[in-house]
């Protein structure tokens, strides 16, 4: 990666990688003001964090890494079943597909 893109997190869920924005609300399907209401004075108030404003995941950011392995050796075998199920969260909107490698990326 080149040294200028490095220590930051890319967002490639749209056509052209672009600098995250943490300060965008999250996309979600739950009516987040009404947790934030009926949460209030739920005793865990990180997990109402978590549920209103997106999960966090607690790293030091500087020292994360992505690090990609050998996986999914199996697949050939299974892919027309996974296939069929990827189109069905997809168009249940459960998840979404993107044309990156993958949605987000730490430079």
């Amino acid at each position: 990666m080149a040294a200028s893109a490095r220590g930051t997190t890319w967002d490639y869920r749209s056509d052209a990688p672009t600098p995250m924005d943490f300060n965008r609300p999250i996309e979600s399907h739950f009516d987040t003001a009404f947790l934030a209401e009926a949460l209030s004075a739920y005793p865990d108030q990180e997990l109402r964090s978590f549920a209103v404003h997106g999960a966090a995941t607690k790293t030091d950011a500087e020292n994360f890494r992505s690090v990609l392995g050998q996986h999914l050796t199996s697949l050939p075998e299974g892919f027309p079943q996974v296939h069929a199920n990827i189109i069905e969260n997809v168009t249940k909107d459960w998840c979404g597909c993107y044309r990156g490698p993958m949605p987000l990326a730490l430079g």
